[in-house]
């Protein structure tokens, strides 16, 4: 196996092919050397030292304290920053810390501290990568996506509470942080119930967030309808602070969905609607793959549209 930053992650409603978690790069000023075991040492930039069950509530950042936090694929960065002429709105959001970049460290922008993050759809091939050597060495984070799909063995999806268990023991062993990304599929709901109720009532959430660094809502599917989005993701929110203060909660926003394209008014109207209960949100621009065979993106200039647009609005962060 060559050096792994990712697979396919994210469908729940909206899915990014294929792409690579990034981790920060040691802060600008600070040149990092290299251990032994191939880790990134010297002064870690902001958010890089994974706070462990114990440590969480003391390490971690308060909740929206500053700036977004961002999941961002490498080819949808790659397309933002062509589409993004003076680059000036995708160096504000995406060359910071807070920005877990699933791209291949090779191809992040010299001199940006994105956090090399790389992205998983199975525990087993997490835990093969990290442990035989085959993990990019400069990846901080691991982005572990389990969802009710073929991408995910069936072990992992009857017991996802215990994989990201076992996923959090192993990245913090390893010095990486958490990124949780569970779809909402795995929950299994009662007749009549939505998908969402029932992930809700389900428990997963804060068990997820317990053990996590950072847990995404994959809440996309329902942005069309602000409403239904609003309070999946305020509720969610609330569930994984309560299990875990110190957990960075982000939502799930995407340039398509239900098999059309979304546009930027609808896209910033719903991160408005729940930027006060989280702490930032995972951009998809999915392009039409066998991940998400219901995409059809990609929409670049839409989501640029949006990025320019919170760039605006000094209450976005």
């Amino acid at each position: 196996m060559s050096l792994v930053f990712a697979t396919a992650t994210g469908c729940s409603g909206a899915s990014s092919a294929p792409s690579v978690h990034a981790q920060p790069t040691p802060a600008k000023a600070t040149p990092a050397t290299r251990t032994p075991r191939g880790r990134t040492s010297g002064p870690p930039a902001p958010l890089l030292v994974a706070p462990t069950a114990a440590t969480a509530t003391a390490s971690a950042p308060s909740p929206h304290s500053g700036a977004l936090y961002w999941i961002v694929g490498g080819t949808t960065l790659n397309q933002l920053r062509a589409t993004d002429a003076e680059g000036t709105v995708t160096t504000r959001f995406f060359d910071t810390p807070h920005a877990y970049l699933m791209s291949n460290y090779g191809s992040i922008p010299r001199g940006w501290t994105s956090t090399p993050t790389a992205s998983f759809t199975s525990y087993a091939t997490m835990q093969r990568a990290v442990t035989d050597g085959t993990l990019d060495p400069h990846a901080r984070a691991v982005l572990y996506d389990n969802e009710r799909w073929w991408l995910t063995p069936a072990g992992e999806q009857a017991d996802p509470a215990r994989y990201y268990q076992l996923a959090a023991t192993l990245a913090h062993r390893h010095s990486l942080l958490l990124v949780a990304t569970p779809g909402v599929s795995l929950a299994a709901g009662s007749p009549g119930q939505d998908r969402y109720s029932a992930f809700l009532a389900s428990g997963l959430i804060g068990s997820i967030a317990r053990v996590a660094d950072a847990i995404d809502l994959q809440a996309q599917g329902t942005e069309t309808n602000l409403a239904a989005y609003r309070a999946f993701v305020v509720a969610a929110a609330a569930q994984a602070r309560q299990s875990n203060p110190a957990v960075v909660v982000l939502a799930g926003i995407s340039t398509s969905s239900d098999s059309r394209g979304v546009d930027a008014a609808t896209l910033v109207t719903a991160i408005r609607s729940v930027r006060s209960s989280v702490d930032g949100f995972w951009l998809n621009d999915p392009a039409r793959s066998q991940y998400c065979p219901t995409c059809v993106g990609p929409f670049p200039q839409v989501a640029l549209s949006v990025l320019a647009t919170l760039a605006r609005d000094p209450g976005i962060g």
